[in-house]
């Protein structure tokens, strides 16, 4: 029987750049999700046209989170189908099922993040990073290890009518896009470049050192009480570096947009080691030190290898051997500072959103406290701490601060939010939308 050469396509990427006169961001500034099923033409041979013998189908959604700031996140995920074979299909059913195995190993779920420009026309992306299969790269680095993402980013066509984004993919076809979060400018994160040291002219006081001292609660709202010592007390006193510091990414450069408004004082690695999950699992292993609760710390990496820091205290360390992980004695012993970074080094190498999010407790938003966290497992995941809450005299209800580090690894900062009451966030039972990501309903857990 003649040779059959299978040939299909996944279409990864839509693209951006733009043309002609700069225009605000204001235009699309939100979340734009579009959900579709893409058809694509199973061939014998890929440049024959007729020698289609069947098609497979991949459900695709691609979500773009557009900021007010110039900021964007695209999110894609593909999951394969079903094929259907032609009456003419050469394969027999062994064949056809490997073809459907090799066709759902392509399944993806991609995340890009950077900068955006706007004119009347087209949009322009830059981007600056790119995470696949738990890794984050910057978009420099795809033409070495994922050239097809360089195709797919250039200057798309865009159409607005109402609630309805229509934006041209790569191959110039228009696909439509759904509103599911608009961004008002009075309703984006306020210019704290104004903020006073009073309540009268805002809620963020620039001389202020922590959480406490530098946070207002709205008019109504009281901080709720915290034992003395515990970790929800650390959190609000926190030391933050000097109002209006930049958040600076572990290679020096400083972070593109403004998602944040103050920064935690608090040193990282120059190596892209201390993204999100790493930064929380840091703030809680250094809360924990400080406090000589040494037994407590301990933490699972995404093997499932449980790494308790008494172990390293023995003069025990993890060991890389292939795909797998081993104990290895021989080793400097004690509670001191150099076995603890030494420590905490192999966690953010070897954990991650997804450990994190199995060997956490899920929590009640009822009982929402500083240390909590909201987290998304996955690769890409992500997870936001909560940093102080409060909560209304008369109504009960609550508001929250939170914080993140992020991709590539960066300074852990407090986020802005989209309320008028930012940085301040409702504690509502809803999802959750972030400056750079969004978190489905029940997704806080605790330690």
């Amino acid at each position: 029987m003649k040779r059959i050469c299978v040939f299909f396509a996944c279409v990864f990427f839509l693209g951006f750049f733009s043309c002609g006169k700069k225009v605000s961001t204001e235009n699309v500034a939100g979340r734009w999700e579009s959900v579709r099923t893409i058809r694509t033409e199973l061939l014998s041979y890929p440049d024959d046209k007729d020698s289609v013998f069947g098609y497979f189908f991949m459900d695709q959604t691609v979500v773009y989170d557009f900021g007010l700031e110039g900021r964007f996140t695209k999110r894609l995920v593909q999951k394969f189908k079903k094929c259907e074979f032609l009456e003419n299909c050469p394969l027999d059913d062994d064949a056809r099922g490997n073809l459907e195995k090799s066709i759902a190993a392509s399944d993806s779920d991609y995340m890009v993040s950077g900068v955006y420009t706007l004119s009347s026309k087209k949009i322009h992306f830059e981007p600056e990073t790119y995470s696949f299969a738990g890794e984050t790269k910057p978009f420099s680095a795809a033409e070495k290890n994922a050239p097809f993402l360089l195709s797919h980013f250039g200057d798309s066509k865009y159409e607005l009518h109402g609630e309805s984004l229509m934006l041209s993919d790569e191959l110039g076809n228009f696909v439509e896009f759904n509103l599911t979060k608009k961004i008002e400018p009075n309703d984006g994160p306020r210019d704290l470049e104004d903020a006073g040291d009073s309540k009268s002219s805002g809620l963020v006081k620039k001389s202020g050192s922590d959480i406490v001292s530098r946070f207002d609660v709205p008019d109504g709202f009281v901080r709720n009480q915290y034992d003395e010592g515990s970790f929800a007390e650390y959190l609000r006193h926190f030391p933050l570096k000097d109002f209006g510091s930049p958040v600076l990414l572990y290679d020096g450069r400083k972070k593109s947009g403004s998602v944040h408004v103050s920064v935690f004082d608090m040193p990282i690695l120059n190596q892209d080691l201390i993204q999100c999950a790493d930064a929380v699992i840091k703030i809680r292993a250094e809360y924990l030190y400080s406090s000589g609760l040494y037994d407590q710390i301990q933490f699972h990496l995404t093997n499932g290898l449980l790494v308790p820091f008494s172990k390293y205290a023995d003069g025990l360390r993890v060991v890389a051997s292939g795909n797998d992980v081993e104990w290895e004695d021989g080793y400097k012993r004690g509670y001191v500072r150099e076995v603890f970074d030494s420590y905490l080094k192999t966690v953010y190498t070897y954990a991650g959103t997804l450990s994190l999010s199995h060997e956490s407790k899920r929590a009640d938003l009822a009982d929402i406290e500083p240390g909590n966290f909201f987290i998304q497992g996955g690769t890409p995941g992500h997870v936001v701490l909560v940093l102080d809450v409060a909560e209304e005299s008369s109504t009960g209800k609550k508001i929250m601060l939170l914080g993140q580090s992020y991709m590539p690894s960066q300074d852990f900062h407090i986020l802005k939010s989209f309320e008028k009451i930012s940085p301040w966030y409702y504690v509502d039972d809803a999802e959750l939308v972030t400056p750079e990501w969004r978190f489905p309903k029940n997704s806080l857990m605790k330690f």
